[in-house]
């Protein structure tokens, strides 16, 4: 499903998209929770203070059971 979901994000904005969602990395799916990585603390707090509900949208148009977005890193 991530794969699918970055290639919507990119097609939605080419540099955000390369700015910050291609670095990060799926780690993990456990029942409705994406759980990806990224490189940084600031890397993983930009993107949950910025990004979240805009990656949480991407991967709910793939998969409608994705309930939540986790950045690790």
């Amino acid at each position: 499903e991530w794969a699918l979901a970055r290639a919507l994000l990119h097609a939605q904005d080419a540099g955000s998209y390369a700015s910050w969602i291609a670095a990060l990395e799926r780690v993990d799916r456990a029942g409705g929770r994406l759980t990806l990585r990224a490189p940084s603390r600031f890397h993983a707090a930009y993107i949950q203070t910025h990004l979240e509900r805009r990656v949480l949208a991407a991967c709910r148009d793939v998969d409608e059971n994705v309930a939540e977005v986790r950045v690790v890193v």
